[in-house]
This record gives structure tokens, sequence and C-alpha cells, in this order.
């Protein structure tokens, strides 16, 4: 059966495959470089020019197709509801227990209204919606990029339905949502960084779910196009190395140089529209190629994504996400000599603590609660790509 050139394999929840493995073992240096972009500076390392913020881009670009690798189709209520379902299975739980990791750990709680209210709003994935810091980056600040996670998979089966044929206008749609997001910032003299109660650009450009719209439904795309086009990939093992090391020599090359090509494009344009860019979109087009070029595999780049290791990275590396700045909080907390320890010493602590810390939630929270939620629904197991159709 075939749908808009996608293949519908009756919504393919729970079935086991390797296909994607490479994928799985990509989401792993997606997730590095969040970590290091936030230790930078910290335990020895050093800051690097690359815009490793931009492994939030590459996380939902893989949403986007992974999603759509997953669920070709959502043809009635029943089977939203089951996506639906599994979604929040994905997510929720995890994000509610590194909520309160956060409280228990560190912030503790005061029950103010205003830490009240952020709660609310934090626990309930909404928090991206809000334009202040200081709502955006309560309790665990990477959870914001759950909650614009949350407005995708709520937006995904308005946007696969007939995708095959209207992807154009969706993906206008979504780049049109961001230049409107620009004109705001824009024309109401938003500047680009200020205080956490104050509306910035920040806010407006980088975190808005409607401003980063525009990056998943491109990984819609990449899914439509490598399943349409996927199979002129070289089956070579040279021919498919040399394409992916060229690509990824070229997209290392690019990034350090995206951030001056997103000024020079502000300055010829308006400067939050560079801004926008250089939040994501600038360097979307590499991130798409490399998905279009791993997902099939063959050569030796895909071949080391796939090994066992790393596609283990890569299963944990939503709980690796979501926890990294937990346990760098909880040491600057607790443990403020660790500041003061060799590099040699402080780094490995650090990366071994948190590698830990993912596993257990993983394991004990994570797949269990997952299971447990899709098992009440009637679903089949979410193994295989539905579990890893995640940030």
């Amino acid at each position: 059966m075939r749908l808009d050139g996608l293949t519908s394999k009756r919504f393919l929840v729970g079935e086991k495959t390797d296909k994607l493995a490479p994928l799985t073992g990509l989401r792993f240096f997606a997730s590095a470089a969040i970590v290091y972009f936030h230790i930078q500076g910290s335990y020895g390392t050093e800051r690097i020019s690359f815009p490793l913020a931009n492994g939030v881009m590459l996380f939902f670009v893989l949403s986007g197709f992974i999603i759509t690798y997953v669920y070709p189709e959502l043809p009635d209520q029943k089977v939203v509801i089951r996506y639906l379902t599994a979604r929040f299975a994905r997510i929720w739980p995890l994000h509610l227990t590194c909520f309160f990791l956060t409280i228990i750990l560190y912030i503790g709680w005061q029950g103010s209204p205003e830490q009240t209210k952020n709660a609310v709003i934090n626990v309930l994935l909404l928090h991206a919606w809000v334009p202040f810091l200081s709502v955006i980056f309560s309790f665990n600040s990477v959870s914001w990029t759950i909650s614009v996670e949350a407005f995708f998979y709520v937006m995904f089966p308005l946007l696969i339905a007939n995708f095959g044929r209207t992807w154009i206008w969706k993906l206008s749609f979504a780049f049109g949502l961001g230049l409107m997001m620009c004109a705001i910032t824009a024309y109401a003299g938003v500047p680009i960084s200020g205080g956490p109660n104050q509306v910035i650009g920040t806010t407006l450009l980088s975190v808005n779910p409607l401003a980063r719209l525009f990056e998943f439904i491109s990984g819609m795309c990449c899914c439509l196009a490598w399943r349409r086009y996927g199979h002129l990939m070289p089956r070579s093992f040279a021919a498919a190395s040399v394409i992916e090391v060229a690509l990824i020599a070229f997209m290392l090359w690019y990034g350090l140089n995206v951030s001056a090509v997103s000024w020079a494009i502000g300055q010829a344009t308006f400067p939050p529209f560079g801004w926008w860019l250089n939040f994501g979109p600038a360097l979307l087009p590499c991130a798409v190629a490399l998905i279009f070029v791993l997902a099939s595999g063959h050569g030796v780049v895909g071949w080391v994504l796939g090994t066992r290791p790393l596609v283990f990275l890569g299963e944990i590396s939503f709980a690796t996400y979501m926890v990294h700045q937990i346990v760098q909080n909880s040491f600057t907390y607790h443990f403020s000599a660790l500041q003061g320890m060799p590099s040699w010493l402080a780094l490995p602590t650090y990366l071994l603590t948190t590698f830990i810390a993912s596993t257990v939630l993983f394991l004990v929270v994570e797949r269990p609660a997952r299971n447990w939620i899709t098992g009440r629904s009637r679903l089949r197991r979410p193994i295989g790509q539905e579990a890893m159709a995640a940030p």
C-alpha cells in the first residue's frame, strides 16, 4: 500500500527494526553537543566556536523524520489517540521525574505564588510559550525543548494529513511563522537579550514553538524525500563512506562559519532574521542532508553509529539531555570543591556521574513508564523506532 510516497506499514508502533540504527547513534552526538555547550569553560574544558546549541535543532529535525517514518498516516481518531498516548509516554514521565529531582537536589520548594505558578506551567509543558526566561528556564531548564516537542506532537496529526501532496505548503507556512516572529521582534523593538522577566528576542526566536516548527517539518520532509529517493544512495561501502565523511567535514567547516553568515544576512535584511537563522535554520540544510545520508547507513560513519555501544548511548540520550544540568547544578550546589579539582579528575567525574544517572533514569523510569503506559492503552510494546522518536 502506497501513501503519497510513504509506505504504509500499519503504523509501526512497536515494530522492531534496525534500519535506522545510525540515527539512534546520531542522537548521542546531538546530546553530547548540548552537554558540552553547557559545561564549556568548566571542569577544565575549553570554549569552542562551533554552534553546539544547534544540537537542539538536530533533535527537532530527527524527531520530525522518525515520527513521520513511524507514523506515515493517522487515518482515524483511534490511531491518533494511540499516537498521542505513545508520545505522552515517551517524554512526560521522565520530564516529571527530572522536575522533582531539581526541587529535591538544589532548588527546594518555597511554595510562593510565583514558584507554584511556574511549577504548574512547567509540569503541563507550556513554559516554552511564556516569553520570560524566569519561566522558560524554571526548574529543569533544558525541559523547554520538551515543551516545544509537545507542540510538535499535537500538531503532527494535522501536518501528516495528505503530507505527500501538501508538504511544500506546510514547510512554507512554517518558514512564514519564523519570519513572523522575526517581524514581531523587529517592529516591537524587542532586544535580543535582557532580564529574566523581560520579553527578549532570544525567547521569541529560539524558544517559542512557532519559531521552531520549521525544523520539525523539515525533518518530516527529509523522511518523505528519503522514502522516495533514498534508494538512489550508493550501496557500495567505499562510495557511501566518501559521501558520509565529506558531508560531515563540510558540516563542521560550515558550522564554524555559520554565525558570520547569519550575521551578514541579518545586516543585509534586518537583525532578528539573522538571529533566527543562527538559532537553527542556517545550519538546517546540513542537518537534513546528514540525516538523509545516514538513514541508509551504508558507509563507515553509518556503520560506526550503528554499533551497539553508540546505539545504547543514543537510546539513553534523552535521559542524558534531561539530567545533565541537574548533575551539573547539583555539583555546584553540593560539591563546589569539584570546581577546584584538576580537569583530569573533575571532567571524568562529571561525565561518569551523568552517564550513570542517564542509564538509571532510562532503565528505571523512562523505559518502564513508557511500556506501562502504552501497555495500559493496549498498544504494542514501543520498541524499535517509536522508542527513539523524541528529543
